[in-house]
């Protein structure tokens, strides 16, 4: 697997890491093979990268910004982001479980991050092992949403729910980023449409408060 540049990787999460400071976002976990990106590595430029984001949406959010490596030969770098301590403590102990691997990991976070079970299990079916399978996974999802589903609501799905923030940035198509932090098990999953919805109403209330922020300036 080819290397990807740490700020490519940071734009790519752009909207994931917004969410998490607009609140929508509980906590965050990404999960990488070491040899994609490596987070401890790359620390200093994640933090600033934060930080810029935060002060974009105007949040008092704080985040403790916590890296573990795991699998077998420490080969997967995982960043996890959250403002509770025992949260941190909590994901670092489910990460030091002997059978920690790739498919009982993605199973436990599923659960712990509420993700619907149907996603869940669609995921842990097809990527298994080896979390390299879930590009692939992406790209199917992709390529689904738009060959089968034509409705406005499922279109939303295949735009918000996997949006291709990479190639607005410029970089591959295979660097997209799910921004509800999962792939939906079907465009027109019924959970997911809901979780979607719940998105779109705080990026919308979002982008209000900016307008009137900006008119209150001209004013």
């Amino acid at each position: 697997m080819e290397k990807m540049n740490i700020k490519e990787w940071l734009e790519t999460n752009f909207i994931e890491i917004f969410l998490y400071f607009l609140g929508v976002k509980r906590f965050l976990l990404f999960l990488e093979p070491k040899e994609h990106i490596d987070f401890r590595k790359n620390i200093k430029e994640v933090k600033k990268f934060f930080d810029k984001v935060k002060k974009f949406a105007r949040s008092n959010r704080d985040c403790i910004l916590t890296v573990v490596e795991f699998g077998e030969d420490r080969k997967y770098s995982s960043l996890f982001v959250s403002e509770r301590e025992a949260e941190v403590k909590a994901f670092v102990s489910l990460t030091e479980m002997p059978e920690a691997d790739e498919k009982k990991m993605s199973e436990m976070i599923g659960k712990i991050l509420n993700y619907p079970e149907c996603c869940i299990k669609n995921y842990v079916e097809k990527v298994g092992d080896d979390i390299k399978n879930r590009y692939e996974l992406i790209r199917d999802y992709i390529q689904e949403s738009f060959s089968k589903f034509r409705t406005v609501r499922v279109f939303k799905n295949a735009i918000t729910g996997l949006w291709l923030v990479g190639r607005e940035f410029g970089y591959k198509e295979s660097y997209t980023s799910p921004i509800l932090g999962y792939v939906p098990c079907r465009p027109d999953c019924p959970r997911t449409l809901e979780k979607i919805d719940m998105v779109l109403h705080e990026l919308l209330a979002f982008i209000i408060k900016l307008f009137r922020e900006e008119e209150k300036d001209e004013s």
